[in-house]
């Protein structure tokens, strides 16, 4: 799947996991999770077709988005994932991933959970994934 792959490349960046460890996962992460952390979410996809039929390159766009409670933080871990991600070639088990482009987002500030009091700053970017599956 599409999604273990770019989680094992987003964790095998050095820079990357001195910040978040493993703390990456699908949106919601559990309530306590430590911040910072990274959440994503499929967004939108599609199978490409060609004149012969199905054709196999799927392109697959994803949210993710980061948070932590310090603004400088979340800036400078999506520098970190912008430059993990966007450009990225490679295969990653049966996920041949051949292009990934990055879309911008926007930033939120908004209250921790529902009722708090504490705010956390969130950025939102997107990335789209065309891959092929072996």
């Amino acid at each position: 799947m599409i999604e273990d792959a770019f989680v094992e490349i987003v964790t095998d960046d050095a820079a990357i996991a001195a910040m978040i460890g493993d703390r990456i996962g699908p949106r919601p992460m559990p309530a306590g999770t430590a911040y910072p952390f990274i959440t994503y979410s499929t967004i939108s996809g599609k199978e490409n077709n060609h004149q012969g039929g199905a054709g196999k390159l799927i392109d697959e766009r994803f949210q993710f988005d980061i948070y932590d409670p310090d603004f400088d933080t979340v800036r400078d871990l999506r520098k970190k994932l912008r430059d993990c991600l966007n450009g990225y070639r490679g295969d990653k088990g049966d996920v041949q991933i051949r292009t990934c482009v990055r879309h911008l987002g926007p930033h939120f500030e908004e209250p921790e959970s529902a009722g708090s009091e504490n705010m956390v700053h969130r950025q939102s970017d997107d990335y789209t994934f065309g891959y092929l599956v072996a």
